[in-house]
């Protein structure tokens, strides 16, 4: 009996994994994917394995999807959930900054022979740039695989100029990466990319990963001595976390925003700026770039 739960409970939680790697693959929320279907919360559910999904709902998911009953079924094997499995770690060692560990990671995986779909070549190179930059003096080398994850840019994203938040985070990290090698002029033609696509929201769906966005281009124009657009840039991102409800990267924001008001002496908003910081960090306990 045991091995037939354990059996059952592993089915269920394949199916779950494959439909929040094809989900997350074409840039779609759990809402999107919900819509006329489901509650968003039975579809959180069926990710984590915890319900048993019935044929019906099943062909609905996988026609929302854009794949058929039978190519969902030929995806459920091991090499499928291997590439969920190591994206699913490879985020989580971003998340948390562990760059060295991604970058072994990723250099002890084997993983890129078995990737086919644009997506998933494109977020290979994306975490691959960020640990070669977060953790080498190789700016050229990121720069590279951050282009190349760039050109597996979907096609028909291209022509509808619909951004999904990965390439929003290649655009910005474009930016830094040029703005590093001191080439102002490309690196403002990336942020000014990504930073069009928020403004307008023409991005796929809105991901916490779009507020570093606000940070980078802020961070990179305080450095080169732009403070006055750094200040507005800040104040967008701060505008922009709280209409998504989001805390992410909230005080780094307003603790740059405060060294911004410091440079130029404005003593009042300094303030104001660093006792919004210091009230968010206490209720977030962020971890916070103080090398500036």
């Amino acid at each position: 009996m045991s091995d037939n739960l354990d059996t059952s409970i592993n089915y269920w939680s394949n199916i779950g994994k494959i439909i929040k790697s094809e989900r997350t693959s074409q840039g779609m929320s759990q809402q999107e994917l919900a819509k006329e279907i489901c509650s968003q919360a039975m579809i959180s559910s069926i990710e984590k394995g915890e319900y048993s999904i019935n044929a019906i709902l099943l062909s609905k998911i996988c026609f929302k999807l854009g794949i058929s009953i039978e190519q969902f079924f030929t995806n459920d094997n091991p090499e499928t959930l291997n590439i969920a499995d190591f994206f699913s770690e490879a985020k989580a060692y971003c998340d948390t900054r562990q760059y060295e560990k991604l970058l072994d990671f990723i250099n002890d995986s084997s993983i890129i022979q078995t990737l086919k779909k644009d997506q998933d070549l494109q977020l290979y190179y994306y975490y691959y740039g960020c640990a070669i930059y977060q953790t080498t003096s190789e700016i050229q080398l990121s720069m590279r695989y951050f282009h190349l994850a760039l050109d597996y840019t979907n096609i028909s994203r291209k022509q509808k100029k619909f951004l999904t938040p990965i390439e929003i985070s290649l655009l910005s990290n474009l930016g830094v990466v040029y703005a590093d090698l001191n080439q102002k002029e490309e690196s403002t033609a990336y942020f000014n990319m990504a930073y069009d696509a928020i403004k307008h929201e023409h991005f796929t769906v809105y991901d916490e990963s779009i507020n570093l966005f606000f940070y980078q281009y802020s961070h990179s124009l305080f450095k080169q001595k732009n403070i006055n657009l750094a200040i507005s840039i800040l104040k967008d991102g701060i505008n922009f976390s709280g209409i998504n409800q989001s805390h992410y990267m909230l005080s780094n924001l307003f603790y740059l925003l405060a060294k911004c008001y410091e440079y130029i002496d404005d003593d009042e908003q300094y303030k104001v700026s660093f006792d919004a910081y210091k009230l968010m960090n206490n209720l977030f306990h962020d971890s916070i770039f103080k090398d500036l």
